[in-house]
């Protein structure tokens, strides 16, 4: 074999390895977390929404034409109600359970309330997810949704389902 064949086989060869290591780090790039913050993805159509509650939505992520992953998707800076809101008390019989018990109560109502706010604001929308980076809990992501080009959080802060939030302790939405 002379060496411009042994260059050229060489050659292609270098190229289908590059291309598998280009195609493996596409295959991966849903899976990786990236090395910062910073760093977001997005514009993406999202189809097959589901509503889980107020701030947290589900759906197809069409990610290049007929490629599509399943992803869970958290609303970047907004705070709603919580549907499972934790009920804390170690005497059941005390009065402050009783008033415990009414301010989950309450919170749930209003979860609902948002939950449903948002599944009646993408019925029939185009949904697009964007400024996209990975959330604290690993298969979640925190995201910009717009429906129909507007952001669904500033529509439940406006509407008063859910408030501004930027991270740290949630507050309280249903006084004792």
């Amino acid at each position: 074999m002379n060496s411009r064949v042994a260059n050229f086989i060489g050659g292609a060869v270098s190229a289908v390895l590059c291309m598998a290591a280009l195609i493996g780090m596409v295959a991966l790039v849903g899976m990786v977390r990236p090395c910062s913050a910073a760093v977001t993805f997005g514009p993406y159509d999202l189809d097959n929404v589901r509503v889980i509650d107020g701030e947290t939505i589900e759906g197809t992520v069409n990610v290049w034409p007929g490629v599509t992953t399943n992803s869970s998707i958290r609303l970047k800076g907004v705070d709603t109600p919580e549907i499972h809101a934790k009920f804390i008390c170690t005497t059941l019989t005390s009065p402050a359970c009783a008033v415990e018990k009414t301010r989950v109560d309450c919170e749930r109502a209003l979860a609902l309330e948002a939950k449903h706010f948002v599944e009646v604001t993408l019925q029939n929308a185009k949904v697009v997810v964007t400024s996209i980076t990975p959330d604290k809990f690993a298969g979640r992501y925190d995201a910009t949704v717009l429906v129909n080009g507007v952001d669904l959080g500033s529509l439940l802060i406006a509407s008063q389902f859910g408030r501004a939030y930027s991270g740290g302790k949630r507050g309280v939405w249903c006084a004792p």
